[in-house]
């Protein structure tokens, strides 16, 4: 794997940023994480590059999402008896702001090109850090034989007891035990709330580490990440990065033979419908899923009453949801409204907040996917990244990942440096280049030697994307040759 080229364009933004990501591990000790991670994201949102901030469509997609589901709790507060406190504390919750930190720390990093070699050794560091806190977490379980290890941090003492989210985002979460078939085992937190949470952060980490240019540290954040994802124990990360891993390495392959391999696997999935039918895939998977749910069968049956309780609750108020999550309308071991991005945001937003979710999440994808960096090896660990996460939307609330792990966001921003304009508009370019060819070609023979790339140029006038770059040295890959 090749190291990133891609420079940021402010360096003291990124020396900054990567200095955060290293400072993990002390942050994290005294209950800073979030505080700084947050305070550096609004910093740098109104820094130099505030008006290309603003200028992201991604900020305004996910700003929507917040601000409806800020609408939500607003007339749901309206028509209850709470205070005016438990209003403020809804909506500085994670269910809320998280939406807004999300399109703020995809808009920052691309207005800074936080994809850059500097942020990347960065995370190889945090990398090392998770490799050391398992080996120190794995060591203190099988000496102290604990249920569980959480440690408040400075900035935990100062708050009351009981006060809701110190849990989460100022105590030091070690390991918690469970049993695995009939056998005790420990899921590690680390420098996370939660043990999926490590699982994803540990995707980011491998695949961000891979563009490091250091052989050594490459490998010790491979390795890190590697301990964090297997640490966690989750279901669901371990599947979302093995998924990821055959799709970044399809993402490798040229234009025929990725269609040769879809084509093929097309053809296998044909071909096992005749075999078996139709019914026989189903029975298949539902043995699949009733597998892995005997894993851990507590917390499967929790999560499924939770999830159908919170779908009937939504049938109840399709339209504006109920505003916040039933941790006080129910006493269930997972409350309705969490521990799921789909069945979360229908409970507390309803179709207010679902539907615009919905786009700006394929929009996201979309800006992704198509992304015209100058970068290919990091837009393929951008798309990875992106995917791992959408494939925890079923069974974890995303809004709550931002703020831990405002590095991935960063990273996958930064990817999207290249991009100029929005994503249909660059497309509608790219299809019409490919429409004036094929009219080139019918109305003059000579015209037909003119290739896709000058006309994409000529459509996008003089001194676009691609120019800039060639200008500084750098390769492009524009529109959907990013691929």
């Amino acid at each position: 794997m090749r190291p990133v080229t891609q420079t940021n364009t402010n360096g003291a933004a990124g020396a900054r940023v990567a200095r955060y990501i290293s400072s993990t591990p002390l942050l994290w000790a005294t209950g800073l994480l979030i505080p700084v991670g947050m305070g550096l994201c609004a910093a740098l949102a109104v820094g130099k590059h505030s008006r290309e901030v603003l200028r992201t469509p991604l900020l305004w997609a996910w700003w929507a999402v917040g601000s409806l589901q800020a609408v939500s709790v607003l007339l749901n507060w309206a028509g209850s008896a709470h205070d005016a406190a438990f209003l403020a504390h809804r909506l500085m919750g994670a269910p809320v702001i998280g939406w807004f930190l999300l399109g703020l720390a995809l808009a920052v990093g691309r207005a800074y090109g936080l994809a850059s070699a500097h942020v990347v050794r960065s995370v190889a560091h945090l990398g090392l850090a998770q490799l050391v806190l398992a080996v120190v977490s794995i060591v203190a379980f099988y000496l102290t034989r604990r249920d569980s290890l959480a440690v408040l941090t400075p900035i935990g003492y100062l708050f009351p007891p009981g006060v809701q989210g110190v849990s989460t985002s100022f105590t030091m979460h070690f390991f918690a035990a469970e049993e695995l078939f009939g056998i005790r085992i420990l899921r590690l937190a680390l420098f996370y709330p939660w043990a999926v949470m490590t699982g994803y952060a540990g995707i980011a980490v491998v695949f961000i580490s891979l563009h490091d240019g250091s052989r050594r540290w490459r490998t010790l954040g491979v390795v890190g990440g590697l301990a964090a994802l297997a640490g966690s124990g989750s279901r669901a990360a371990i599947a979302a990065f093995v998924v990821g891993c055959i799709v970044f390495r399809w993402l490798r392959l040229r234009f025929v033979a990725r269609a040769a391999v879809a084509l093929a696997g097309m053809g296998v999935l044909v071909l096992a419908v005749q075999l078996v039918g139709v019914q026989g895939l189903r029975d298949l998977s539902g043995a699949l899923v009733r597998e892995a749910d005997s894993v851990r069968q507590d917390s499967s049956e929790s999560r499924k009453t939770s999830y159908e309780d919170s779908w009937n609750a939504f049938l109840r108020s399709p339209v504006i949801g109920h505003g916040w999550d039933g941790r006080d309308v129910s006493d269930e071991v997972v409350a309705m409204g969490t521990h799921s991005t789909i069945y979360g945001v229908l409970y507390t937003g309803g179709l207010l907040t679902f539907v615009p979710l919905f786009f700006a999440l394929a929009f996201t994808s979309l800006a992704v996917v198509t992304t015209s960096g100058p970068d290919r090896r990091a837009h393929r660990s951008a798309v990875v990244v992106m995917l791992s996460l959408s494939a925890l939307l079923y069974s974890e609330s995303l809004s709550s990942f931002v703020a831990p792990t405002l590095f991935s966001f960063w990273w996958v921003g930064g990817t999207l440096r290249g991009e100029q304009t929005a994503v249909p508009r660059r497309l509608m370019r790219v299809i019409a280049a490919r429409s004036a060819q094929r009219a080139a070609r019918r109305m003059l023979p000579a015209a037909a030697k003119v290739t896709f790339d000058e006309r994409a140029s000529a459509s996008s006038g003089r001194g676009g994307e691609g120019a800039g770059h060639e200008a500084q040295g750098e390769p492009y890959a524009g529109g959907l040759e990013a691929l």
